[in-house]
């Protein structure tokens, strides 16, 4: 009977253990550096690891992931784009970075708190619309709503328009 009780609490501590390593991972975070070999990219996006095994690339749902804390890996899986298929060794995990290695390749993120952000970016006071002038004689227009809404546009000075 001690036996199953040890045996029960094992599995349940293993359980809470692996679900407690999946909370690390899961979330949001922003890919803030791309090491291959020598070139280096800074493509700043945000990546969404969802409890739900999905992962989100900048709103977008691309392929799904998995944790394997026995050897420290992550199993990306996308059809969508091709860098984020495969296994990626863990090289860091703390609560605000994680770093990732497939062969040659590294990737740098940092953990984003949203509810954080929505409330910094509130206290910035850039909400609205913006006139930008610049040397080539045009005019753009930069309007800002908050949570995460950019839209510009670009008036020539020959009369012509373009939002981007």
């Amino acid at each position: 009977m001690k036996k199953s009780h040890l045996l029960i609490t094992i599995f349940i501590l293993f359980i809470g253990f692996t679900n407690a390593q999946n909370e690390k991972i899961s979330g949001n975070w922003l890919l803030t550096k791309v090491e291959q070999g020598d070139k280096i990219d800074n493509p700043l996006f945000t990546q969404n690891f969802k409890e739900d095994g999905k992962m989100e690339v900048m709103g977008q749902v691309l392929g799904t992931w998995k944790y394997h804390p026995d050897n420290q890996l992550i199993t990306m899986q996308s059809t969508e784009v091709e860098e984020f298929d495969g296994k990626f060794k863990i090289i860091l995990i703390t609560p605000k970075k994680l770093q990732l290695q497939q062969g040659n390749v590294k990737l740098y993120y940092a953990k984003i708190n949203l509810a954080d952000s929505k409330k910094n970016n509130a206290s910035l006071n850039i909400e609205g619309e913006w006139t930008l002038e610049n040397e080539l004689d045009e005019t753009q227009l930069l309007k800002i709503e908050r949570p995460d809404t950019f839209l510009m546009s670009i008036i020539y000075s020959g009369g012509g328009y373009r939002s981007l």
